[in-house]
């Protein structure tokens, strides 16, 4: 399991042999182990059976008062083994990164970006206070490397909105376009970005929000891209 800090606490995804889970949990935190207790599932929404059916021979201790909504899904069975609410949308916080590391993967292969290009931007600051303050720039260079490396390993927030405008010549309101009509080619019918980050935005009614239907068919997309995996499953990376 992948316990998550500050902004993270209230979501878990993690990754068993041959299974990925998505949970959308109220504090404390706990994540899904294998045990021996019973679990009753619903019916497979009619929306979803296509893809996916129930497997009854596998059961879960839950703690399951403590998750909203979630689901634990077989890739090799392509059963899911435990669900709750499973179409209820949620806020997501920073798995909306998934999103855009998807964006990015599939330009990559497409030839419209190389993973050596330069993503450039330029962020101002304030130093100082009141009447003896000033203001100076300061100009960041990476490769699309590692700001996609800065993206999903530490989950840093200016490199996923700055890779948002980099596939999208500079236009962040034509990458959360972009962002959204992927998610509907892809069949997430219940899932909005308004952000490329995840924070939290003015209303509630306005924060990216997604099931866990959704973010599994988002995550089985990413699942087809070797690269994605090689740099999700490190722990660190040092990036210039």
């Amino acid at each position: 399991g992948i316990r998550m800090k500050g902004q993270f606490k209230h979501i878990i995804g993690f990754c068993l042999p041959g299974l990925l889970a998505m949970a959308f949990c109220l504090p404390p935190v706990s994540t899904v182990e294998g045990g021996t207790g019973a679990i009753v599932t619903e019916a497979t929404p009619a929306s979803f059976s296509a893809m996916v059916e129930y497997d009854p021979d596998v059961t879960l201790d839950v703690q399951q008062h403590e998750v909203k909504a979630g689901l634990l899904y077989d890739a090799v069975s392509r059963k899911i083994v435990w669900q709750k609410n499973m179409d209820a949308a949620l806020p997501i916080a920073s798995l909306t990164k998934m999103m855009v590391a998807l964006l990015v993967v599939e330009d990559v292969r497409e030839g419209k970006f190389q993973w050596t290009d330069t993503v450039r931007w330029t962020k101002e600051y304030v130093a100082g206070r009141k009447h003896h303050h000033r203001k100076f720039k300061v100009d960041f260079n990476y490769s699309l490397l590692d700001a996609f490396k800065a993206t999903m390993i530490a989950s840093d927030n200016e490199c996923a909105e700055q890779l948002t405008r980099y596939i999208s010549d500079g236009n962040l309101s034509a990458g959360m376009e972009r962002m959204n009509r992927r998610a509907k080619e892809l069949g997430m019918k219940d899932t909005y970005y308004g952000n490329p980050s995840g924070l939290p935005a003015e209303s509630v009614a306005l924060d990216n929000s997604s099931t866990p239907v959704d973010q599994l068919v988002l995550a089985l997309e990413l699942l087809k891209y070797d690269e994605v995996l090689e740099i999700t499953s490190m722990g660190y990376a040092k990036v210039n």
